[in-house]
């Protein structure tokens, strides 16, 4: 952890096989009481919805107790992924892990690439423990 964020790099599919892991790696990075946690998904390749949903849970958790998160290095697949599920406005994305330390350390973290209007919050419920 550097400066009160921690990176948390996620490679591969984001698929119903990487959900276990990403919730673990969540947790241990959210045990270290950081005030930003970032997900650093250059090296992931697509996404599928219940991952999507896990990010959009843990945003909202991660939320409510004071923590930021953001997403970086995100490929064209994962952004799609987010688009279609109408949740792609509430993250901050950045260009790489790199520019999210930076930014989150100089205080300058800020809103998505891609801005959409009037987006509500999901209903998403939170995922039950394994």
């Amino acid at each position: 952890m550097v400066a009160g964020v921690c990176v948390v790099r996620v490679e591969g599919r984001l698929d119903i096989g990487a959900l276990q892991p990403c919730r673990a790696a969540l947790d241990a990075a959210f045990a270290v009481h950081p005030v930003r946690i970032v997900v650093d998904l250059q090296c992931t390749e697509s996404a599928q919805p219940v991952t999507v949903a896990l990010l959009a849970a843990a945003r909202r958790y991660l939320r409510a107790r004071g923590v930021a998160l953001t997403l970086a290095g995100v490929p064209t697949a994962v952004l799609e992924a987010l688009q279609d599920a109408h949740i792609l406005a509430l993250f901050d994305v950045q260009p790489t892990a790199a520019v999210a330390v930076g930014r989150a350390r100089v205080g300058l973290a800020r809103r998505p690439l891609v801005v959409q209007t009037a987006v509500p919050e999901p209903a998403y419920s939170p995922l039950p423990e394994a």
